[in-house]
């Protein structure tokens, strides 16, 4: 891991829907002084909120666990709690079915690691769009 400071340290995140439930966890990819950090939440933001308040505990238990910043990387159904985009402007754009989109974001599908880049480069496309926007009154 790469320091920024003495007490900031750069960390991933990596957030997921829990197998089979309705839940959101997220996790920091490597442990930080013997210790994994993990949230869990209703939502992406709670379970981001979870993992903090851990961070909190650990630090009262004596723990050396710096500051963080943190990247995320998120699952498709993860991303989309996280940032509620219209799911069939981005099916659109990558030329697939909103069904299958759909059945992708619920977890009743799962997208291969292809379709995967697909709809990352999208997002990323959207995202260069939408920073070039300029809105007047």
């Amino acid at each position: 891991m790469e320091y920024l400071t003495e007490n900031n340290m750069k960390v991933v995140v990596v957030v997921e829907k829990q197998a089979g439930e309705k839940n959101c966890s997220c996790f920091i990819e490597k442990p930080i002084d013997n210790c994994m950090l993990a949230g869990y939440g209703e939502t992406v933001d709670k379970a981001v909120e979870d993992l903090l308040e851990a961070r909190r505990e650990m630090i009262e238990e004596g723990r050396n666990i710096p500051e963080l910043e943190m990247s995320f990387t998120y699952d498709i159904w993860a991303f989309f709690d996280k940032y509620p985009l219209n799911i069939s402007a981005i099916a659109k754009r990558i030329g697939v079915n909103p069904s299958l989109m759909r059945q992708y974001v619920s977890g009743n599908r799962k997208p291969s690691g292809k379709r995967i880049a697909e709809i990352q480069s999208a997002i990323h496309a959207m995202g260069r769009e939408l920073a070039g926007v300029s809105l007047f009154s």
